[in-house]
């Protein structure tokens, strides 16, 4: 009787030590895809208020990565808001103000070589003059001789100035491409560098019958800008 007893409890009893591992191995299993609550999930109210700082400066600057214009530096913005937005979701407390500040510092010099850069790009000022000039083929010939020194220049030269531009300013950004790729790469905290750029910018604009065109053309718009504004 207690021995019959006995080889069933031993038949149907796992030893100790086997018990003690399926428990830990169950206890283990019950607790798969779920993990104690990370103190950093939230950003301390320092790094916050960074975060907001950054969102504020990438505000400023969304879209200036869209413009089309080849002086516009579009890709030096990307670069920038890809940087912003990497900081707006995960700056610290001492990412503000010593990283912001330099990243400011760095837009700063993006505008300053894009103003540099204006001169050169006859898209950019085609989009500048071509309203005017428009509404002033649209508009009743002007009397001439209400202008004092300011005349405005004739319909059909307006015209014809327009047109030129409309047609070869694409290729007047295409013969000065090797300087417009230099100014998307070029080291903007090198001084030399950047007004090596613009210097030859310069030579490719006088190399170029295209360019040279569309300044003439252009002349004879910004004729019309100052009349305008005279009147």
């Amino acid at each position: 009787m207690h021995a019959s007893a006995h080889r069933v409890a031993g038949a149907g009893s796992a030893p100790y030590s086997v018990v003690v591992l399926l428990l830990a191995l169950a206890l283990s299993a019950g607790g798969c895809g779920s993990s104690p609550e990370s103190p950093l999930t939230q950003p301390s109210a320092a790094a916050q208020q960074c975060r907001d700082q950054w969102k504020a400066l990438g505000d400023s600057l969304r879209g200036r990565d869209q413009q089309p214009d080849p002086s516009d530096l579009a890709q030096r913005w990307a670069s920038a808001l890809a940087t912003v937005d990497y900081y707006t979701t995960s700056a610290t407390a001492g990412d503000c103000p010593g990283p912001l500040a330099d990243q400011r510092t760095a837009d700063d010099r993006i505008q300053q070589l894009s103003a540099r850069l204006r001169p050169f790009d006859i898209s950019y000022q085609m989009s500048d003059v071509a309203p005017i000039a428009t509404d002033y083929l649209l508009a009743p010939t002007p009397q001439h001789g209400r202008h004092g020194k300011h005349q405005p220049p004739t319909k059909s030269q307006v015209r014809r100035a327009l047109a030129t531009l409309q047609t070869q300013a694409a290729a007047s950004v295409s013969d000065m491409h090797d300087g417009w790729t230099e100014a998307s790469t070029v080291d903007l905290t090198d001084p030399a560098a950047v007004d090596k750029v613009v210097s030859d910018l310069s030579f490719l604009a006088g190399d170029s019958a295209p360019f040279q065109s569309c300044l003439a053309a252009l002349r004879v718009l910004r004729r019309l800008q100052t009349a305008a504004g005279a009147r």
